[in-house]
């Protein structure tokens, strides 16, 4: 079977666990019992009016709204919900850039102190990858939850700069430096993995990406680096955000993103600097 058609299939049955589950469909079952006990009483009703008070069309405005505002409310959050997760797809996506051109700059760097020469990587804890971490994780705030506890030295970091930055321009900082940039932070940081890959060529045809375990690494210049990253994207909207989890006890859904760059790590050298600037003025010797 197509693997399509089984993401489709598990996509629809993850989809309708959520809906039977879901506090607005037994918001809107409630809405619906009440309108139809309200149509059952105008019926009784209408029985004993005659029938030019039948005819009478006042309050049907009232019933027409009545019958459509639940479900006009579900696709309205719908598609509210629908546009925020199309929205931090792109982030993701945007996140993974960032990542590997941090990389790709990275890696090249000489940390022969910390363990990590030039063109070395130690995962998952050495500096160089954490560098690339801090990347990937920054570029996702725009669209990351929010933590109650935010209280760890890169957000508290993170707020500050942003301090200093306004102070610099003679401006207040906003009170969203405090209330949201911090929180933030520590979101994107408790939801975001990455992880680095290689490509291997197992045939003249047939190219594969073989992910990079726990360890030192090495990279040659002009190495391909392949760096995706996972992120638990918040889902914000009340209601409907179940139909887009991946479960129902975690209010957020899964988003991967990878990309692919060259490393930069060339070693150029260049030519010894002259001891003393040549002089044009006088002819150059001739040399037989």
């Amino acid at each position: 079977m197509d693997p399509s058609t089984n993401h489709v299939e598990s996509w629809l049955s993850n989809a309708l666990g959520h809906l039977v589950t879901s506090p607005l469909l037994w918001v809107f079952i409630a809405c619906l019992l009440g309108v139809l006990g309200c149509l059952w009483g105008l019926f009784r009703h209408a029985q004993f009016k005659r029938p030019a008070d039948v005819t009478s069309e006042n309050g049907s405005a009232t019933l027409e709204f009545v019958l459509i505002i639940p479900m006009l409310l579900f696709c309205t959050l719908t598609l509210a919900q629908t546009t925020l997760v199309m929205g931090g797809n792109i982030f993701v996506h945007y996140s993974a850039f960032a990542a590997t051109r941090s990389a790709i700059t990275t890696i090249p760097l000489n940390y022969t102190d910390q363990g990590e020469p030039r063109n070395y990587l130690v995962l998952p804890d050495g500096q160089k990858a954490q560098r690339i971490r801090q990347a990937a994780t920054f570029a996702l705030l725009p669209v990351a939850g929010r933590l109650s506890d935010s209280s760890t030295s890169e957000s508290q970091l993170l707020v500050e700069g942003f301090k200093s930055y306004y102070r610099d321009l003679n401006q207040e900082p906003p009170v969203w430096i405090d209330n949201f940039l911090a929180a933030r932070l520590a979101y994107a940081n408790a939801h975001t993995d990455i992880t680095f890959s290689r490509a291997v060529t197992e045939s003249v045809d047939d190219l594969a990406m073989m992910t990079l375990e726990a360890g030192v690494h090495q990279f040659g210049p002009r190495e391909p680096i392949t760096v995706q990253v996972e992120h638990q994207l918040n889902l914000a909207v009340p209601y409907v955000w179940p139909l887009f989890a991946d479960s129902t006890a975690a209010r957020h859904t899964l988003v991967k993103a990878y990309y692919t760059l060259n490393n930069e790590g060339i070693d150029i050298e260049l030519p010894p600097s002259p001891r003393r600037p040549l002089d044009f003025s006088q002819p150059l010797p001739r040399r037989d």
